[in-house]
């Protein structure tokens, strides 16, 4: 039963995904689920802007830990030994309440380091090229 249930779901599994994002829209959990994407983006950017354009170590590893700890991300080496086992915040599980305590918590650590959120993931996709490109 259970085989048939796995294949079932991975059968399906753009549906599955088109229901829940569905869902998210009706309930307004999108534009949240976004802005968290954005609020980590921003951070991670901000912390290799630092490390390759003001050569700043300091402030870089801080973003980076700020960053980690937004996104409650953990990773640890399985019993076997041979794989990593990564972690964290999933908005997609996550009720409407949680994430929009998530959003504002993120803006207060942008407003702590004097960070602007980017805006959408395209601006998101030419800073990131444009850093990338200035590192040669």
């Amino acid at each position: 039963m259970n085989k048939f249930v796995a294949e079932f779901r991975f059968k399906y599994r753009p549906q599955f995904l088109a229901i829940r994002d569905f869902g998210h829209r009706i309930t307004g959990n999108d534009k949240l689920i976004e802005e968290i994407y954005l609020i980590s983006s921003s951070l991670l950017y901000y912390s290799d802007y630092a490390r390759l354009v003001e050569h700043n170590m300091e402030k870089s590893e801080a973003l980076r830990k700020a960053q980690d700890k937004f996104d409650e991300s953990c990773s640890y080496k399985c019993e076997t030994g041979y794989a990593w086992v990564s972690s964290g915040y999933n908005e997609y599980a996550a009720r409407r309440a949680k994430n929009k305590k998530k959003v504002e918590e993120g803006r207060k650590l942008l407003k702590k380091f004097n960070l602007t959120m980017i805006k959408s993931r395209e601006e998101e996709r030419q800073l990131f090229n444009q850093l990338y490109r200035y590192r040669g």
